[in-house]
């Protein structure tokens, strides 16, 4: 499993880097969170990785600026209907500490304006 990955940043797209470490680039898809943080082309740049296999299928990458963010994913990941891609979009769509606080509180209404969440897994999250 891939932890961290420090390396020269490539590409910056909207989703996803490339960041080449060892003479390899590895796509990586990130949060906004960690989007914002992220230095200019061609700088040297280091993300918290969870690496996310499936069976028979491709490895995954997904970066965060900081490993709370990162330990926040993978808490996410635990939750009945939430995959990666949904997870990401959760983190991506407000800030941490709000999120936070609207998965404390039971926010359901907030938490259902985030695309992919559904009443169901909003308050599976507020459990």
């Amino acid at each position: 499993m891939i932890a961290s990955l420090r390396g020269i940043l490539l590409e910056n797209n909207p989703d996803y880097v490339v960041i080449e470490a060892g003479g390899v680039g590895y796509a990586v898809m990130v949060t906004a969170a960690a989007q914002r943080t992220l230095p200019p082309t061609g700088s040297e740049v280091r993300l918290f990785i969870h690496t996310h296999a499936v069976q028979d299928g491709p490895l995954h990458l997904y970066g965060f600026a900081d490993p709370d963010e990162r330990r926040l994913f993978e808490t996410l990941l635990s939750v009945q209907g939430v995959g990666p891609k949904v997870a990401i979009a959760i983190l991506s769509s407000m800030p941490v500490a709000d999120l936070v606080r609207a998965i404390g509180s039971a926010d359901v209404a907030t938490l259902t304006q985030i695309r992919g969440v559904g009443r169901k897994t909003a308050e599976r999250l507020a459990v």
